[in-house]
C-alpha cells in the first residue's frame, strides 16, 4: 500500500512536531534506498507518536528531575538533623545517670 504523501503530525505533544513525508522519501530515495524501503522508513517514524521526545520535554523533565533531588536531599538533612538532636538527647540522658 503506498505511502501518503502528506505532513503528518507524529507528535501531538504541546510541540506538535511535523514531518513532511513526501520531502523525507525524496531524500531517503536521493541516499540510495529504493521506494518501498524509503516509505517503511517513513511509516516507522509516523508510527512513533508519544515516543518521540523533544528538547522541551527534556529540559523540563531535568527540572523536575533536579527540583525532585533538592527535595529529597533537604528531607535527607532533616532526618540527619533530627537523629543527631536524637543521639544527643540520649547521650545527655545517660550522662545523667552516672
Amino acid at each position: 500500500m503506498p505511502l501518503e504523501y502528506t505532513y503528518k503530525a507524529i507528535n501531538q505533544g504541546r510541540d506538535g512536531l511535523v514531518i513532511d513525508t513526501l520531502a523525507a522519501v525524496k531524500r531517503l530515495k536521493a541516499a540510495g534506498m529504493d521506494e518501498t524501503q524509503a516509505e517503511a522508513v517513513i511509516e516507522v517514524i509516523n508510527g512513533a507518536g508519544d515516543q518521540v521526545a523533544t528538547k522541551r520535554d527534556l529540559e523540563e523533565l531535568r527540572t523536575a528531575t533536579s527540583t525532585d533531588l533538592k527535595v529529597a536531599m533537604t528531607e535527607l538533612k532533616l532526618q540527619g538533623l533530627g537523629a543527631m538532636i536524637a543521639v544527643a538527647g540520649l547521650a545527655v540522658a545517660i550522662a545523667k545517670l552516672f
